[in-house]
């Protein structure tokens, strides 16, 4: 069966989130077309036989940080920072990230990211989902 891992190309971001800058230009059925093909991507990556292991090294904001919430299980390095800093542009998180994320690290976390458009770090997630700090560092 095997497993799938999704990791960043370098060490400064796992996805740092789509080119706002080229969806500026987009129009209302071109926006609506970009965020459904995002969804079904997630979709299909929630859906995948496979477990899916997402291996996070720096940013995960935006859409990627969408994409790591549909993985089955997160890796993350020391310096992993999750986010929606998209909200601080009036876009929602349009790949279903309101709805995952309130169930992976909890409503007031989730409120947070997505009210003010911080970035916290894996720890935080961890810490206050469980409310207990579990990091665990290779010996």
């Amino acid at each position: 069966m095997g497993a799938v891992l999704l990791t960043g190309a370098g060490e400064k971001a796992f996805i740092a989130g789509a080119d706002i800058s080229a969806m500026k230009g987009f129009s209302t059925l071109e926006a609506l077309d970009f965020s459904i093909l995002g969804q079904r991507v997630l979709a299909f990556i929630e859906s995948m036989p496979q477990p899916v292991i997402g291996v996070i090294n720096g940013f995960a904001l935006g859409g990627g940080c969408e994409v790591a919430m549909a993985c089955d299980l997160l890796i993350a390095a020391d310096t992993a920072r999750f986010g929606q800093p998209e909200v601080n542009l009036g876009i929602i998180p349009g790949y279903g990230g309101t709805q995952r994320l309130p169930r992976l690290v909890g409503r007031n976390v989730a409120k947070e990211l997505v009210l003010t458009g911080e970035m916290i770090s894996a720890q935080r997630c961890v810490r206050d989902r469980t409310g207990e700090q579990v990091v665990r560092r290779r010996a």
